[in-house]
């Protein structure tokens, strides 16, 4: 998706024989809002199928026990 700008200020600088140029544009905030919702759609899908691979849950089950070993080793400080 390629957006629409438009420049909104354009300065130039004498540098020597050369001359520096800047140019300032603006992008649309609705078509800005809809490619970052894009973006994020794109990497929420990303995630929800690593989640679905055999290691993450693995390492799921693994950060599970580490959790119930600390509960535990907190409980027993407790008492």
């Amino acid at each position: 998706m390629s957006m629409q700008y438009s420049r909104d200020r354009i300065l130039v600088i004498p540098n020597g024989r050369e001359y520096q140029t800047y140019v300032r544009l603006r992008y649309p905030t609705e078509e800005l809002k809809k490619m970052m919702a894009k973006e994020v759609k794109k990497n929420n899908t990303m995630a929800i199928k690593v989640r679905k691979t055999k290691a993450f849950e693995e390492l799921e089950k693994e950060i599970e026990a580490a959790r119930e070993v600390r509960a535990n080793n907190q409980n027993a400080n407790d008492k």
